[in-house]
């Protein structure tokens, strides 16, 4: 009895803890103004869309970009919250990922990290790219990306901020 009555309490408090996490879900609009430390290749972007479905137990994100006459669309990116790892790979640009999330204590913040390995020109790069994502306000959305690469001191950091748009 007291053993269902301890599992019937710790079921309440994670229902209780999901109802106050930040809620991402939505259609986003990168602020190519507001954003900062983004990389080179942002130069030629004219928009940056994401969409956002958020459940209970995970986030999809899928993401589009427009610039210099092409259209982008990125594989779609599934985070699963409780640190479970997501494996991720983009053929197209010589990338895999292994991803792995999990809320902080208040739920105002979902950090995510990713090991990368990259493929280009004939050369491997590997890093570790740290994101966190918070609400800034109703309607308002920073992701803060900080990546270290393996076997340098190089850090690079930058910060997005979206718009939702619906």
């Amino acid at each position: 009895m007291k053993r269902a009555l301890l599992f019937l309490l710790l079921g309440l408090l994670f229902v209780g803890a999901q109802k106050n996490r930040a809620h991402f879900a939505g259609v986003w609009s990168l602020d190519l103004k507001k954003s900062q430390g983004l990389p080179a290749a942002f130069s030629s972007v004219e928009s940056f869309t994401m969409v956002v479905k958020q459940h209970a137990d995970s986030m999809v994100v899928a993401s589009q970009m427009t610039g210099g006459g092409q259209s982008v669309s990125f594989p779609v990116s599934v985070y699963r919250f409780g640190s479970s790892e997501v494996f991720r790979e983009d053929t197209a640009r010589g990338t895999k990922r292994w991803m792995r999330s999990a809320w902080s204590a208040n739920g105002r913040t979902l950090t995510v990290v990713n090991r990368v390995e990259m493929r280009s020109g004939g050369k491997e790069q590997r890093f570790t790219q740290t994101d966190a994502w918070q609400m800034k306000g109703k309607d308002l959305l920073q992701e803060t990306m900080t990546t270290k690469f393996t076997g340098s001191d190089s850090t690079r950091s930058q910060t997005r901020v979206y718009h939702r748009v619906k």
